[in-house]
């Protein structure tokens, strides 16, 4: 949901106008207006846009409109600025939003084109959450696209899925906002982001993939011992019966794209020069539970059962490294008082701005993971390999 998501004409939804180039995701915090902007995102069961909203063409080079921010909560906006900064004109420095409604897949066929129309052959992605699919399902897409890439930077990719998918699906705790420092979190939002997601064909794309899957579901019926869906089939089974207008066609075509990226079970990310970056030591969410009354089969929502510590609260260490694939050349990030490591805030700048200098040092060809430890704690406030966590 990084992408700033506009309307494209004038309408009307509900109670509400919307103008052509009016935010619709993120909404601005307004109680009146802010539900319909949300609602204005509908996608059909086929999951196309029932109302004219979406992105807006990348900004190049810093070139755009005024009303125009750097990402939802402009969280691209410290990155941005500095990659500009340092490596205008020798790049071409582009912020590709992209609808994040659409199954990544289908996202990397159109930056395919855009690419190509573009001549562009030498290519550096840094790739955030769901952008390292983006960019990993391109160069899934042929041999001379994997050549065209120069380095790969991923911040907290969900390689392998997301299991906090399911929970945000059926609960619509999607977004926080923050004012003056403050984390809010606006619960009349929430009825309005699980009414539009059932139809949004990158939902389907974070679930957990088949080939490496661990068991995350559990099933509480009455007062009996929750039971663990122990297989991928029996979880998709559950979730599909359970979560509200579940759309199996979606899910089917997301699915049949998740395997792209890996040939002979390795992640085409290992066929580039690659580096990752991660946050660690936040409690992400490890297991879901659904609980029903046996007796009355009275549905309730989707809880959080148990959290783990390694991730970054959205995506887990498993998944942003591909279960252990990823080895090396890779940045981890822990929360302290100058550092905060988690999801979004790791690339807003917010951890000391150094995941910023690693970034622009690795563009650069500087051998990063040369520098000893100390050094390389001093430089980048993070460390070359995974540290102890301390309970």
């Amino acid at each position: 949901m990084g992408s700033t998501i506009y309307a494209g004409s004038s309408f009307k939804i509900g109670s509400i106008r919307l103008s052509k180039n009016d935010r619709v995701w993120d909404p601005p915090i307004n109680i009146f207006t802010a539900r319909h902007r949300v609602y204005s995102m509908k996608c059909d069961s086929e999951g196309k846009p029932l109302f004219d909203v979406g992105v807006l063409d990348p900004i190049v080079n810093n070139e755009k409109e005024p009303f125009r921010r750097y990402g939802g909560l402009d969280i691209y906006k410290n990155l941005y600025l500095r990659l500009c900064r340092d490596f205008m004109p020798e790049y071409d420095v582009i912020l590709y939003e992209y609808d994040w409604r659409n199954d990544p897949y289908d996202t990397a066929v159109m930056l395919d084109k855009y690419i190509t129309d573009k001549g562009y052959d030498k290519i550096v992605f840094v790739s955030h959450s769901v952008g390292g699919n983006v960019s990993s399902y391109y160069m899934s897409l042929g041999e001379d696209r994997v050549k065209k890439v120069v380095k790969h930077i991923s911040v907290g990719a969900p390689y392998l899925g997301t299991e906090k998918l399911a929970y945000v699906y059926d609960t619509g705790d999607a977004v926080k906002y923050e004012v003056a420092g403050i984390n809010l979190v606006l619960p009349f939002l929430g009825s309005a982001i699980k009414s539009v997601m059932p139809n949004f064909p990158g939902i389907y794309s974070l679930l957990p993939v088949r080939n490496r899957f661990l068991p995350y579901l559990l099933e509480r019926r009455s007062n009996k011992t929750a039971e663990l869906k122990r297989d991928y089939a029996k979880t998709l089974h559950a979730l599909s019966t359970f979560l509200n207008k579940w759309n199996s066609s979606l899910y089917n075509l997301a699915v049949s794209h998740q395997q792209l990226p890996f040939k002979n079970g390795v992640h085409i990310t290992s066929r580039v020069d690659s580096y990752n970056i991660v946050g660690d030591n936040i409690k992400t969410p490890e297991k879901l539970v659904i609980s029903e009354d046996f007796a009355s089969r009275k549905r309730k929502t989707i809880k959080i059962a148990s959290t783990f510590t390694s991730g970054d609260g959205m995506i887990s260490l498993r998944s942003a490294l591909i279960d252990g694939a990823v080895k090396a050349k890779t940045l981890f990030k822990y929360p302290s008082d100058n550092v905060d490591a988690d999801h979004i805030d790791i690339i807003k700048g917010k951890d000391d701005g150094k995941t910023i200098d690693f970034i622009c040092d690795i563009i650069n060809g500087v051998d990063a993971f040369s520098y000893g430890d100390d050094s390389f704690f001093s430089r980048y406030s993070g460390y070359k390999k995974r540290i102890p966590i301390k309970n």
